[in-house]
């Protein structure tokens, strides 16, 4: 009697909280989800990789990639996640990524293919392509802080477009876009990105005429959340109404 006695509250309970999270409005549900998955990112937890099927094909170049240049990245890779934890990491980081983008240019085609084309990344590392995917975007940032932001820029034009093509988006490949579209903001001058906003989000892929909704919630995530930093809530909100979201 006192086993079932105890088992009745704790059905009660459960009950509860299931009917809670059903009749939660949307918006908290896809919250607590997003919040949920931004923890496993930030833990470069992706359990499978990115499958992006092009309708069209990407050039590569890679009859300038040889062996030796798949080699050496494969090798910077798993010796940034060995170093990922650790406090310096990020001087760690910019040093190694300067130094290899001195040595060869191409270096940044390489970062940009593993983000555009799966069966390439496989050839940097089959285990470890959440963190090969995760270094690229910061190299490429830290190439355009090296004064090429060519390879940033184009990595960004060329995923939204493949991305738009698509009926549905995984979360890494949201993430992807996401993140490439920060480090571009970081590295921009505030004032530069609201007085000229318009040929900021053209340079990078951005049109009125996007049919899905979740490429352009990302752009409009993304701008929203660096404006609202820079000048505020309201300023932010208008200048984003009147060129993304009208």
């Amino acid at each position: 009697m006192k086993k079932i006695t105890l088992a009745f509250p704790i059905f009660v309970i459960i009950t509860l909280i299931f009917i809670f999270y059903i009749f939660l409005p949307s918006n908290s549900r896809q919250n607590i989800e997003k919040a949920s998955y931004i923890k496993e990112k930030k833990e470069v937890n992706i359990d499978k990789p990115i499958i992006i099927k092009h309708t069209q094909d990407i050039p590569k170049n890679e009859n300038e990639i040889s062996e030796a240049d798949l080699k050496e990245i494969k090798e910077f890779v798993m010796t940034m996640k060995d170093n990922y934890s650790k406090l310096n990491f990020d001087k760690d980081f910019q040093e190694e990524i300067s130094k290899l983008y001195e040595r060869k240019k191409l270096i940044s085609l390489i970062f940009k293919n593993i983000l555009l084309d799966n069966s390439f990344a496989k050839k940097i590392s089959e285990e470890e392509q959440a963190y090969a995917r995760v270094f690229s975007i910061k190299a490429l940032k830290e190439i355009a802080l090296l004064g090429d932001k060519e390879p940033l820029v184009s990595t960004i034009q060329e995923l939204s477009i493949h991305l738009q093509n698509r009926d549905i988006l995984n979360n890494g490949e949201k993430a992807d876009l996401e993140d490439l579209l920060n480090e571009y903001l970081d590295i921009n001058d505030t004032k530069e990105i609201t007085e000229n906003i318009v040929e900021h989000l053209k340079t990078l892929g951005f049109n009125k005429n996007i049919k899905n909704k979740e490429i352009v919630g990302i752009y409009d995530n993304s701008f929203y959340f660096y404006l609202v930093g820079k000048i505020g809530r309201e300023k932010a909100k208008k200048l984003l109404e009147k060129h993304i979201d009208s």
